[in-house]
């Protein structure tokens, strides 16, 4: 059981803590854990280590947009990024932060516009955590990668990401399910 739980706290998982609930399990297999969490601490157990705002603890993310909206988190168990990619996302992130922070120098901002000229968007996405925001009607979605950076201006709804057509099902079975 500790194996169990150091591998889950290493990938950020840590669902042995989240009751059922708390939770509705939309699928699962060898490669994905999709859920709805229902509560702040769901919210931030699949959540962990994102920087969504809905996990992070007592930020009040939660409780303001609980009311409105259905969450949808999908977790890629087996999601890889190489080493110089994840060296170019946590670079743009430190630009990010400063940017955010009002602190971008012009070496900053030459950069960030070199970086942004020689990849397209989705060579600094990580897919590893997906967070799909519903309005209740189902009219607006949002979608969110694991280091914040919102998805929606670059594919053409959360149908087009690119993961499994059995996962892609199981959200719409679900939305389905609950917009009757």
């Amino acid at each position: 059981m500790k194996i169990l739980i150091k591998k889950l706290l290493r990938e950020g998982i840590t669902e042995v803590s989240v009751k059922k609930t708390e939770r509705i399990d939309i699928y699962r297999d060898s490669n994905y854990i999709v859920v709805r969490p229902l509560s702040e601490q769901a919210s931030c157990k699949y959540g962990a280590y994102s920087k969504w705002c809905i996990s992070a603890p007592s930020s009040g993310a939660w409780d303001e947009y609980n009311s409105d909206i259905i969450i949808i988190m999908i977790l890629q168990k087996n999601y890889k990024i190489d080493s110089q990619r994840q060296k170019a996302i946590s670079k743009m992130l430190e630009y990010n932060d400063a940017a955010d922070n009002d602190e971008v120098t012009p070496d900053m901002h030459n950069e960030i516009k070199r970086l942004k000229q020689e990849h397209n968007v989705h060579y600094f996405e990580d897919l590893s955590k997906i967070a799909l925001v519903f309005n209740k009607n189902n009219s607006h979605t949002e979608i969110w990668d694991f280091n914040n950076t919102s998805l929606g201006d670059y594919y053409n709804g959360w149908e087009t990401l690119p993961i499994s057509n059995e996962v892609k099902n199981a959200i719409n079975d679900y939305i389905q399910t609950i917009s009757q």
